[in-house]
């Protein structure tokens, strides 16, 4: 990992200016946005490089993860729903 070091102060006052944003201009922010894609873009550097890309679950990051690695479907992979910790994957270029 990267020797950078977060900000608490720092991570709030984007934190207050993303809210500020979106109350101002009526829009909420999301997905597929130009803040989401800064995030990701600098998330992916302080990692150290790669890719990144926001999910709303661990769920979600399991399937996104597993797709990404594109595997073959086994017959005895479970289809049954667990709860699954959220989770951050790298991906390297």
């Amino acid at each position: 990992m990267a020797n950078a070091r977060i900000d608490r102060k720092e991570e709030k006052k984007a934190v207050d200016a993303l809210f500020d944003k979106a109350i101002k201009s009526g829009n909420a922010f999301g997905y597929n946005g130009p803040d989401e894609e800064a995030f990701c873009q600098q998330f992916a550097k302080f990692m150290g490089g790669g890719y990144a890309d926001a999910v709303n679950s661990g769920t979600t990051a399991v399937y996104v993860a597993l797709r990404a690695l594109n595997p073959n479907p086994s017959p005895r992979s479970s289809s049954a729903r667990s709860p699954i910790p959220a989770v951050l994957c790298r991906f390297p270029c």
